[in-house]
């Protein structure tokens, strides 16, 4: 018995024309506000909102931002920071005193045994190169 596969779960299904559900209801809504301000407010302000409604309704409905659409990333911002929020201290030695005197000390003894060893990177390959060319 074959079964059928579906295939691209992953697109949401289009419900009006080419938008999907989504995409509809935010350009539906800011266009039914600006209906509704063209028979009650002057027309510049009919204008200006009407511009500004149906560009926040584009914005909302089709841009996408790092793969992630706007209304996600809004709730996001605002679960992160209503949200609770877990703070850690890590308690450690201070940066002050015997503590910063010791490990200063410690990083001139470094400095000293890293001035003894004197490391070439350059004749170490220039060595390689010749046992390679002589090993043929």
């Amino acid at each position: 018995m074959r079964f059928q596969v579906p295939q691209f779960i992953e697109h949401e299904t289009k419900v009006v024309g080419p938008f999907t559900f989504r995409q509809f209801v935010f350009l539906a809504v800011p266009g039914a506000v600006a209906f509704f301000f063209y028979f009650t407010a002057s027309f510049q302000v009919f204008v200006m909102a009407a511009a500004a409604l149906m560009l926040a309704g584009f914005g909302l409905g089709f841009l996408k931002v790092g793969g992630k659409s706007l209304p996600e990333i809004f709730f996001n911002i605002l679960s992160f920071s209503m949200g609770p929020k877990t703070y850690i201290w890590k308690g450690g030695k201070r940066k002050g005193g015997a503590d910063a005197m010791q490990s200063y000390s410690q990083t001139q003894q470094e400095q000293a045994i890293a001035g003894q060893v004197k490391l070439s990177k350059e004749g170490n390959l220039k060595n390689l190169t010749t046992e390679i060319q002589t090993k043929k």
